[in-house]
């Protein structure tokens, strides 16, 4: 639910997934077990409602997700002191992860979201995407990614009914 109570719309089914514009969330592959690991993936519409975190909590916007970045040594590097250290959960080699930040991040993949594709679930164990809260435009919003195989933190852009996973920040 977001944090006034209103229920966000679980969309299990991949072609409904594809066309959703409202807030909606799934879990990867549809596994209960990776909610577990590695929780609810969002559409952007769900960030866009301001209510997806708890009350004095927010999605990071690309200010908040530069500023963190910048404090881990920049984009280059900051993605291995994001990345839990080892391989249970990552694909090998996990090249520089030290989790120096405490972020403890997980390659949670995500969920196809592109009108002509197929909605399913795709990259668990190779790649981590979260939500910024910063629109880019009026079909695509921003993001950070990390990977498996470099210590790099990714700014990329994608159609906003992606499902990526989360993470809240405090409210200053």
């Amino acid at each position: 639910t977001l944090n006034d109570g209103t229920e966000i719309q679980h969309v299990p089914e991949a072609n409904q997934w594809t066309r959703f514009d409202d807030p909606a969330w799934s879990l990867y592959d549809n596994d209960i077990e990776n909610r577990d690991l590695y929780g609810a993936m969002y559409n952007w519409y769900a960030v866009k409602t301001g209510k997806l975190c708890p009350q004095g909590w927010r999605v990071p916007d690309n200010d908040d997700w530069d500023k963190l970045t910048d404090f881990l040594g920049g984009l280059e590097v900051a993605g291995g002191k994001l990345k839990e250290p080892g391989v249970e959960h990552w694909d090998p080699p996990n090249t520089g992860a030290d989790n120096e930040s405490g972020f403890s991040a997980l390659p949670g993949g995500y969920r196809y979201g592109q009108f002509w594709g197929t909605g399913r679930s795709l990259e668990a164990g190779l790649n981590g995407y979260w939500w910024s809260a910063t629109e880019c435009t009026g079909t695509h919003s921003w993001s950070r990614t990390v990977h498996a195989k470099n210590t790099k933190v990714y700014r990329s852009f994608f159609t906003k009914n992606k499902g990526f996973n989360v993470r809240c920040i405090k409210e200053d």
